[in-house]
């Protein structure tokens, strides 16, 4: 997916034309310049990649200084190559945040806040013992039992113990750009550091374009053209059912036009 690199700026909140104030994240994107063109040819692949935010020349090895040098770009602190970009771009060539337009929506992917060394309750929601008296001495927050008896004899991979919370990478998908000129994102970001983070379009909604995901069974149900129609429809149209030994008028999810003459179907 085509996208940009920005950060996090901080939180506020907008009216919308109904009134409703929604909380929104105030994100940077752009400008970032593009610093390598990826070729089938040349990469085995399409793609290009993009620099952002300034960096000192004295912090950057001589082989990333002539890497920038071929963009005519000053060195950048992060590099992150992005794929099907509608428009054409060559080395050198800057992208703002005009790429989006207002109201799209666009996955957002980035480093979580790092919590450190975390128990149970706070790293994976455990409720404790749920009483502190009745024999219960100090076992509020503690993990409880991890294994079995001498079968298996050991600890099953995956399980949810302390450790450390935090510091991954986080993906928030469908966020809606409200204004173009600051970058309003739709919802809050509050897992994701004020560092460096991209942006892509969403794929989500991307598929809902293309038709790859399946669209809501109320909007389906009334052209069924995509889906085949549920149980309980078939056995409150009677005119729907039809013997075992006949096809179903529905195949692989697209209605096929039924012919006058059964044996013909």
């Amino acid at each position: 997916m085509s996208g940009l690199i920005g950060k996090k700026i901080g939180m506020t909140s907008l009216f919308d034309e109904k009134g409703k104030n929604i909380p929104c994240t105030v994100l940077e994107l752009g400008p970032c310049v593009v610093t390598q063109v990826r070729t089938t040819a040349v990469d085995g692949y399409e793609a290009l990649q993009l620099g952002f935010d300034d960096k000192a020349e004295k912090k950057v090895t001589k082989a990333a200084a002539g890497h920038f040098k071929k963009a005519n770009s000053v060195p950048k602190k992060k590099l992150v190559e992005f794929q099907n970009f509608e428009e054409e771009l060559n080395l050198g060539d800057t992208i703002t945040v005009e790429h989006f337009n207002e109201g799209e929506f666009v996955d957002v992917s980035g480093t979580s806040k790092g919590k450190g060394f975390q128990g149970v309750v706070k790293r994976h929601g455990f409720a404790g013992v749920g009483q502190a008296t009745h024999g219960q001495h100090n076992r509020l927050r503690a993990p409880g039992s991890i294994g079995a008896a001498s079968y298996p004899a050991r600890v099953y991979k995956g399980m949810r113990m302390a450790g450390q919370m935090g510091n991954v990478k986080v993906k928030v998908q469908n966020l809606r750009e409200l204004c173009k000129s600051a970058t309003f994102m739709k919802q809050s970001l509050r897992e994701l550091c004020k560092n460096v983070y991209t942006t892509r379009q969403s794929f989500r909604e991307l598929c809902k374009n293309t038709y790859f995901i399946k669209q809501r069974l109320r909007e389906l149900r009334k052209n069924g053209d995509f889906m085949k129609p549920s149980i309980r429809e078939l056995h409150k149209n009677a005119d729907i059912m039809r013997p075992l030994d006949r096809k179903p008028p529905f195949v692989l999810g697209v209605r096929r036009e039924e012919s006058a003459d059964p044996a013909q179907t």
